[in-house]
């Protein structure tokens, strides 16, 4: 199916071209790779794998206050009803980067639907606003270089009764409005993309001034991406620091699947780069997340033949998590979240005190008595594939609410860590403020936040 490019990117082109022409300049030639060449057929209508990159807040110190699986399930049904594909499993990172290590126990066989969106709560006196925008796509691996995309975006306003904006009237005002919010958002972002269709990826391929740089040029325009390499390689030794003919030989090496070869040849390009008209014009962000979608690229390949081990069955451990602080429950209260969001996610988690009793049994009694003991040794000791671990840095409810914790999440048969995230969350208590259960809701939070990163399978009907 032939590109659909979207307006913005046709009237940047329009413009850059216009530009070039009017200097004598020569720009890059825009050329398309079918990465869904290499994947399965869609079904029709199409499952998928709904992963959404979540920003919400300036501070990594701000309390999460919205309710991004709300968006997920939203979005999942606005799709099932029309007909336009069936979401198969989810998960929720703040970063795109975070999902690599797990792809060693986990992928997705199904295309993905890509979604980054950015909530902002806005408070001044009597008055709260939150907007929403993001991006969305549909690609056929979790990591692609498409620039793609469709936007969206939705804001609500809404005058308060309260002379004080206190946590407690924007946590109710979230929970009132939220669904709202996220209701016109998909309605806008769904309007502009409505079906789940096959798209190329857009890449740029860069002319050259000597002869041969343009023969090359004309043999990868042509399809002949062998020979134009071969020049490409022999003019590059020969000019070492032209990071355009290290970005061409990237741009080889993807259109043959070679990621890690695509990914060496661009941080050589991004070593000798400066910045020009085209990064100016396009964005500075292009090769960055070409960087960390041929990363991605390259260790879904290196993983491909590995069954996949994270799935709804597989059985998870929460263990003692070593207390740092001077409050003695402070980690119970972690892991019984924990082990709650790790059961609302659909996973098998071994009940705690279970958990609890075996590990005292063979001589530990707290977590920081781990150490020097293999994850291996553990999951065998509490019939465990998957360990929840971790520490509680700081906890107190006086005068200041702070909870601080690092968790991980330890595929015990390899002792291989694959998720890792720490969380800060502070929040001071005002006059008036109800807190519901305090810091225990706080964990509550944590523990989903933390869940929700893994992929999540959706019951069947």
């Amino acid at each position: 199916m032939r590109r659909k490019f979207t307006l913005g990117l046709i009237f940047t082109a329009v413009a850059v071209a216009l530009y070039a022409a009017g200097c004598g300049l020569k720009m890059p030639a825009i050329i398309q790779h079918n990465l869904w060449d290499q994947a399965r057929p869609l079904s029709t209508p199409p499952d998928y794998h709904l992963l959404l990159v979540w920003k919400e807040g300036e501070k990594s110190t701000d309390p999460p206050l919205a309710h991004p699986e709300t968006l997920v399930h939203l979005l999942a049904k606005e799709y099932e009803e029309k007909g336009a594909g069936h979401m198969l499993s989810w998960q929720i990172v703040d970063d795109l980067s975070a999902i690599e290590p797990l792809l060693s126990v986990w992928r997705p066989e199904i295309p993905v639907l890509f979604l980054d969106a950015r909530f902002k709560l806005n408070c001044t006196t009597q008055t709260l606003s939150a907007s929403l925008s993001g991006i969305i796509r549909f690609q056929p691996f979790l990591y692609d270089t498409t620039l793609e995309k469709t936007n969206g975006e939705s804001k609500i306003e809404r005058q308060t009764q309260s002379n004080v904006i206190s946590r407690a009237v924007i946590q109710d005002w979230v929970n009132k409005d939220e669904p709202q919010l996220y209701a016109d958002f998909i309605k806008d972002i769904v309007k502009q993309m409505p079906a789940l269709e096959k798209h190329a990826s857009i890449l740029q391929l860069y002319n050259g001034k000597s002869s041969p740089l343009q023969q090359a040029y004309q043999l990868a325009q042509q399809g002949n991406w062998g020979k134009a390499t071969k020049i490409w390689t022999q003019e590059l030794a020969r000019d070492q620091g032209n990071r355009q003919i290290a970005h061409n030989l990237s741009i080889a090496a993807e259109m043959n699947a070679d990621w890690k070869e695509a990914l060496a040849y661009l941080k050589k390009g991004r070593r000798t780069q400066t910045k020009g008209l085209l990064d100016t014009l396009i964005g500075p962000n292009i090769v960055s997340q070409r960087e960390e979608s041929l990363q991605g690229l390259s260790t879904l390949k290196d993983n491909s033949s590995r069954s996949v081990t994270l799935l709804p069955k597989t059985k998870v451990a929460v263990l003692l998590l070593k207390n740092m602080t001077t409050d003695l429950e402070a980690n119970s209260i972690i892991q019984e979240a924990l082990v709650g969001a790790v059961a609302n996610a659909g996973f098998s988690v071994i009940p705690f005190k279970e958990v609890e009793t075996i590990l005292r049994q063979n001589g530990f009694s707290s977590g920081d008595q781990f150490h020097s003991t293999s994850p291996k040794l553990l999951g065998q000791l509490v019939g465990a594939d998957f360990l929840v671990m971790g520490q509680v840095e700081e906890f107190s409810n006086i005068p200041v609410q702070v909870a601080q914790t690092s968790l991980s999440l330890v595929y015990s048969p390899e002792n291989k860590t694959v998720y890792s995230q720490s969380f800060h969350v502070i929040n001071v208590q005002k006059k008036g403020d109800d807190f519901g259960q305090g810091l225990k809701g706080e964990c509550n939070g944590i523990a989903a936040r933390f869940v929700r990163a893994w992929p999540i399978t959706e019951s069947k009907k």
